[in-house]
């Protein structure tokens, strides 16, 4: 686990921030296949920052009807700050509407922690202020799509005054 200050895109700031998503599991709704590069569900919480889906680091679901990338914590953790690495090739509609939730339920109907409403934007901060759950997802409701997810990092951490989330 990496652990530092974490201060993104002007927005978040967290002390002893500790990126836990390495330490999870990864699953999603399917698995593109394409000779000779990875499409892993895993390929999202390797430390691997490369937004190129060319160079085998992210992830690529098929055309699934809501499709769903989740992480399993494997344990409820207070959740403050998120950031999404989207594909920096092309194709940046597909994250269009794409939603955060957290919670403790193995499917796609936990609370929601935020929604990508700027698809041209390809890395995406969310502030969580805390919501607590085993379970991390990512999903596109309502529309069949191939969701692309190059990198996700999870913060949790201990809140003080100095800190800042919104």
């Amino acid at each position: 686990m990496e652990e530092h200050d974490l201060y993104i895109h002007g927005v978040c700031s967290l002390s002893s921030a500790i990126n836990i998503a390495r330490s999870g599991e990864a699953t999603q709704s399917s698995t593109f296949l394409y000779p000779g590069i990875s499409s892993a569900a895993g390929n999202a919480i390797d430390g691997v920052k490369d937004q190129n889906w060319w160079h085998g680091f992210c992830t690529l679901t098929y055309a699934d009807w809501q499709p769903w990338w989740r992480l399993d914590l494997k344990e409820r953790q207070s959740v403050y700050v998120i950031v999404v690495y989207g594909r920096s090739d092309g194709l940046f509609y597909h994250m269009q509407d794409l939603e955060i939730r957290i919670g403790d339920s193995p499917d796609n109907s936990n609370p929601l922690c935020g929604t990508i409403t700027d698809y041209t934007v390809i890395t995406t901060t969310f502030c969580c202020n805390g919501l607590s759950g085993r379970y991390i997802s990512a999903v596109i409701p309502g529309r069949a799509e191939y969701l692309n997810i190059c990198e996700i990092e999870v913060y949790n951490g201990t809140m003080t005054e100095d800190d800042m989330c919104w």
